[in-house]
Parts: C-alpha cells; structure tokens; sequence
C-alpha cells in the first residue's frame, strides 16, 4: 500500500473525535462486530441469532482471557487475504455487487475502472471512498453494495467457523 503511517489520526465516533489507538480499535471492533452478527430480522431464524451472538461472546472471552496469544494482523496482510479469496460465496456475492455496478456504469466503464484488485478490495471493505472516480453518487448503489458486501464477510465467516468445527 505504501503508506508511511498507518495510525489513523482521528476517528469521529457519536459525535466525538476519538484519536485514542486503543479506542479507536475498540470502536472498530465494536463496528466490525455488528457488519458480522445478523441483526434482528424476519430474515434470520432467531435461534441461529443466538448461536452467533454466543459465538460472539465466547470469542470476547477467550480473547480477553488469553491476551498472552494475541495475534496482530497488519492491513496488508488483511487486504491479501480479501484478495486470495476463493471460494462460491464470493463468487456469488461478488457477482451480484458486479451486477449492481455494471447496472449504473456500464460494463466498459467497470471494465476500466475495476481492473485493479486494491480497487475491488476498496469495493468490498468501504465503497464509499470509491464515489466520484469510480462509482455515481447513488445512495441506494452504495446501501445495496455495502449490504452484499456485509452478507459475503458473514458468509466467509460462518463458513470458516463450520470448517474449524465450532459449534
């Protein structure tokens, strides 16, 4: 990525800046925690709810009882693994968020504009940043991606749980 800093400066939560690193990850965490656990929904069966939300909390305490074993993961490294992705639930979510796109642009400008993976990575983890260079300023484009997006990282999710046998 070339960044010479990767500390991000200030994060504006709930109306505060928050400059704090340690905060600034638990923010984050707490934002990443909500994109991964189906919320309440007519779509999701409310038992299987439970079952992430436990996942959820015996991860919380596993983690916050073995701090000794943590692992940190640089952002390179996460952008590598969205990138080497290969699996059918990206393919099909993928495809729809392509579709959406193809829709609004066309598919020579998508042919242009989203040859590069950094860009499809961008695309997946925050598309906002991509309004104006490559995407319209399309509230309903950007709601119908990052909700796509949101259900493929929670599929990936449950599929790596399912594969490591957690129950």
């Amino acid at each position: 990525m070339g960044r010479e800093n990767l500390n991000t400066p200030v994060i504006q939560h709930e109306n505060k800046e928050i400059s704090c690193p340690v905060e600034q990850k638990e923010v984050l965490a707490k934002y990443y925690e909500q994109l991964a656990t189906p919320q309440i929904s007519n779509e999701y069966d409310k038992e299987y709810l439970k079952t992430c939300q436990l996942r959820c909390n015996i991860i919380k305490e596993l983690a916050q009882n073995n701090k000794v074993c943590s692992i940190d993961f640089s952002e390179d490294e996460i952008l590598a693994a969205i990138k080497n992705l290969n699996s059918g639930i990206r393919r099909k979510h993928y495809g729809t968020i392509k579709q959406e796109i193809v829709n609004k642009i066309g598919s020579i400008q998508w042919n242009n504009k989203f040859r590069d993976r950094d860009i499809i990575c961008q695309l997946i983890t925050d598309c906002r940043k991509l309004t104006g260079e490559y995407l319209p300023y399309d509230a309903e484009l950007m709601n119908n991606i990052e909700s796509t997006s949101r259900k493929m990282c929670y599929d990936m999710h449950v599929k790596r749980l399912n594969a490591m046998n957690i129950d």
